[in-house]
């Protein structure tokens, strides 16, 4: 799993991958890592050794990570607006659920 012993590490990290990334405003795995690294840190079956796999003194690339630079425009659009046609059907799913 990845491991940022302070956040200037966790920064440097960003901005070599999340930065670049197709999932970086909402991304589950970055959100994952900030909220059960500490929990999850000693656990030899997390699911967070996969996403971000720790190597020798570094952590590696995030197994998620589509770099943005590879895609046409028109693909980062259609994403962008499929995720957002997403995300406004789920807040009307949990406001009818929720009266």
């Amino acid at each position: 799993m990845g491991y940022f012993p302070n956040g200037t590490e966790g920064m440097l990290y960003e901005e070599e991958y999340c930065d670049r990334c197709l999932h970086q405003d909402e991304c589950p795995v970055w959100l994952a890592h900030l909220l059960y690294s500490y929990r999850d840190c000693n656990d030899d079956s997390s699911i967070l050794h996969l996403l971000i796999p720790k190597l020798q003194l570094s952590n590696g690339r995030c197994l998620m990570f589509v770099d943005t630079g590879l895609l046409s425009n028109l693909a980062l659009q259609k994403f962008k607006s499929d995720s957002a046609a997403n995300r406004a059907a789920i807040r009307a799913e949990m406001e009818k659920a929720n009266g």
